[in-house]
């Protein structure tokens, strides 16, 4: 076994990151699917709002899967056989995959996140009106 690596270490350490986004993306998806199961699928727009859940539910996995996969990869460079400034280690093809992989992952769940704000602002917005509705003043 190789001495351990400084940089691999601190690449290793980093993969909290990618777990914790993956963590994120799947609760995001358990919450889309409970919504789903909600729906009266008797109803076409219910049941139009049932297929575009399921849609960003099923990408919320998948960007957690790329994360997942990031931070072990990640946590793989542990073993790297590298110092602490050499940057041909850094630019070894696996530590080179594991930081697209991530990155790749993290712009997917930005874009998902950033799709869904709007219809999270419109679903605030509606479960906040029968408050209003029923407010005296």
């Amino acid at each position: 076994m190789s001495e351990p690596s400084t940089c691999g270490q601190g690449l290793a350490e980093s993969a909290a990151l990618p777990a914790g986004l993956a963590q994120v993306a799947d609760a995001m998806a358990g919450m889309l699917e409970r919504h789903m199961v909600a729906l009266d699928l008797a109803d076409p727009r219910s049941a139009a709002e049932h297929g575009v859940y399921g849609e960003v539910a099923a990408a919320h996995r998948r960007a957690a899967d790329q994360l997942r996969a990031a931070a072990e990869r990640m946590d793989a460079q542990r073993e790297l056989p590298m110092g602490p400034h050499d940057m041909a280690a850094v630019a070894h093809p696996d530590t080179t995959r594991a930081f697209q992989t991530l990155v790749d992952a993290k712009r997917h769940l930005l874009t998902l996140l950033r799709d869904t704000a709007d219809e999270d602002d419109a679903m605030l917005e509606m479960m906040r009106a029968p408050a209003h509705d029923s407010d005296p003043h």
